[in-house]
């Protein structure tokens, strides 16, 4: 901000007549002064944000009028880093002649004529208070969200984890003495009170364990792990053996992709995806298709049963806690699965959703995005 005014002030007098009814026009404050910083241009919408008239402004020097608002120290820092760059762009607190203060983002450059030589400087503002204060109500909001789901996740671990040691303590007993006193004075009335009691106790343990399950998946932080999903299924039916033998069940799949994930939860996650599908089968014995294909930025994975369906109106209710459909003698289990299987994909940046028709099996499909390099296979 020195030397070369007289040129500099015809000029961009010159420019800022031609262009007033333009300026005056667009919402963001306009400023241009030369190159000693007197203003030769102030906007409408300057006059509206400082509460200074053109008037007022018009031949003052800019650290007159423009920089004791902003403060001593911010005013220098600017100049400071424009005499180094030519330019300036950040936000700063601007008081307005009543003392009201409002927060302004700036953006200021050196005007240059048709030989590249600078004549003078453009600044334009714009009011983001609104702005800043709806960022800062969002990301408080944000946090104490953060909070609250860590709280519940932390309540949710500690009171499974609790629970553990006297369920297990009631359902031993109870097993004890069905056992000893099977066949003696307790009559067939007896035995049906502790046939109950045992089999709440273990419905209530199997409850507690996916409880468990369900807090330990982390709600933030993308996994970075390279997993190869076509070991992750044939591990997850090993796993499943017993049961997809005694249902006498299929699994067919086709070539998987390694993606970047969390191997044990993509473990849990095509381990619940596919022993629903065994569970809720029909009287056939059970088919089950796993495939993937690459959509875009993502891997869009499919498990396809040959089950009994899901009516359309449940499509997002069975992702809650505890949304059943069924009845545990029909169905039996603690309805935590598929939220489970929801909070990993999400965890992941992904989404979960099905396509199904009733007696004509059910297609889970979810996504899981491919990382920064793009990886797959």
């Amino acid at each position: 901000m020195s030397g070369k005014g007289t040129k500099s002030s015809v000029d961009l007098s010159d420019l800022a007549q031609l262009q007033t009814s333009i300026f005056d026009q667009v919402s963001d404050a306009i400023i241009i002064t030369n190159l000693d910083g007197d203003i030769v241009f102030w906007n409408k919408q300057t006059e509206i944000l400082t509460q200074v008239t053109k008037e007022e402004a018009l031949g003052k020097s800019i650290f007159d009028t423009v920089v004791p608002r902003v403060g001593a120290e911010m005013g220098l820092e600017i100049v400071e880093e424009f005499n180094n760059t030519g330019h300036w762009k950040g936000e700063i607190t601007f008081q307005r002649r009543d003392g009201t203060i409002f927060t302004a983002s700036i953006t200021s450059t050196l005007l240059r004529d048709e030989s590249g030589e600078p004549i003078g400087i453009i600044g334009l503002g714009r009011d983001v208070t609104e702005v800043k204060r709806t960022e800062a109500a969002l990301n408080e909001y944000s946090e104490e969200l953060k909070r609250r789901n860590e709280e519940l996740e932390n309540f949710a671990y500690i009171a499974s984890h609790d629970l553990r040691e006297p369920l297990r303590m009631v359902t031993n007993y109870l097993m004890l003495l069905e056992k000893r006193y099977k066949g003696k004075v307790l009559d067939e009335k007896a035995y049906e009170y502790i046939h109950f009691a045992v089999d709440g106790a273990n419905r209530m343990s199997r409850l507690i364990d996916d409880l468990l399950e369900y807090s330990r998946v982390k709600r933030v932080g993308r996994p970075t792990e390279s997993v190869d999903m076509g070991q992750v299924l044939e591990q997850v039916l090993g796993s499943l053996r017993v049961s997809l033998d005694g249902a006498v069940a299929l699994v067919t799949h086709d070539s998987l992709p390694t993606i970047t994930a969390d191997s044990i939860q993509m473990h849990q996650l095509l381990q619940n995806l596919i022993s629903n599908a065994v569970k809720y089968r029909r009287g056939e014995n059970p088919r089950v298709h796993v495939s993937a294909e690459l959509k875009g930025p993502e891997w869009v994975f499919s498990v396809q049963d040959n089950g009994i369906g899901i009516p359309e109106d449940q499509y997002e209710r069975i992702f809650k806690m505890f949304q059943r459909l069924h009845t545990q003698d029909e169905y039996p289990g603690t309805g935590i699965g598929l939220a489970i299987a929801k909070k990993i994909v999400e965890r992941h940046g992904g989404h979960i959703w099905v396509q199904s028709e009733l007696g004509c099996g059910s297609t889970f499909y979810f996504s899981i995005p491919i990382d920064e390099t793009g990886m797959h296979s």
